[in-house]
């Protein structure tokens, strides 16, 4: 009897529930969306939404636990914290740089068709952002095409668009594919070479207060799951 009543308690005492997370549309179709599977193994009574959206979440209103977005995308009476860092590749398709010239340094954007992100929150671009010795510098381009989905400008660049700005997780299979080249490659580094600058995200919830225990159990879980290039580099090392 006192085991079936410890079980019992045990099962009582398992968070369970909808768990609720919004997140940018990138970062939930290729970083969330393949984790969850494993959260959700380990804790079964808990139900998860991912919702995938670039606009703003209204945490109250729309019942959302947690959302993960880029800092652009921020919202005041928030309280965030940075979950994952990638680093950003400048791609274009082989063709377009046939056709255009391939760019060895940021200032020569200007002179190249460039597919920009549109932050959805407030319609500003997101600037591409570089650091050459230590110093960041935001590159002034020539824009050709935008859009507020950045898979779409994935798949125009693949198609001989123009160059546009990836993070490593968008980026990488068209990379592996051959159908996108990256430039200003930070494979082999020097001091005066630019290099993009990373793309970090932060995790929010509307206050400490909210931090339930199936959102600490999610925190948890994604800080041990996430592959070693997206962890900050102070948890990584």
């Amino acid at each position: 009897m006192q085991i079936t009543r410890a079980a019992v308690a045990d099962l009582q005492d398992e968070p369970r529930g909808q768990l609720r997370i919004a997140t940018s549309a990138a970062f939930g179709r290729h970083v969330l969306a393949p984790l969850i599977p494993g959260f959700m193994a380990q804790y079964p009574r808990i139900r998860c939404e991912l919702l995938t959206t670039d606009g703003s979440v209204d945490h109250v209103q729309e019942g959302v636990d947690i959302s993960i977005h880029i800092e652009q995308q921020l919202q005041s009476g928030l309280v965030a914290r940075r979950i994952a860092t990638a680093q950003t590749r400048f791609c274009a398709a082989p063709a377009y740089l046939q056709r255009a010239g391939q760019p060895s340094e940021p200032e020569q954007l200007r002179d190249h068709d460039c597919l920009l992100f549109r932050v959805a929150t407030d319609g500003r671009f997101l600037r591409w952002g570089f650091v050459r010795e230590g110093m960041h510098f935001d590159a002034q381009v020539r824009v050709s095409m935008s859009s507020n989905d950045i898979d779409a400008l994935a798949q125009c660049a693949a198609s001989g668009g123009g160059i546009t700005r990836l993070a490593s997780f968008v980026a990488d299979p068209y990379l592996a594919r051959g159908d996108l080249v990256e430039l200003f490659s930070s494979a082999t580094p020097t001091d005066s070479r630019a290099t993009g600058a990373p793309l970090d995200f932060y995790l929010c919830v509307r206050g400490r207060y909210e931090l339930t225990p199936k959102v600490r159990l999610f925190i948890d879980y994604l800080q041990h799951a996430l592959p070693a290039d997206l962890k900050p580099s102070a948890e990584a090392r």
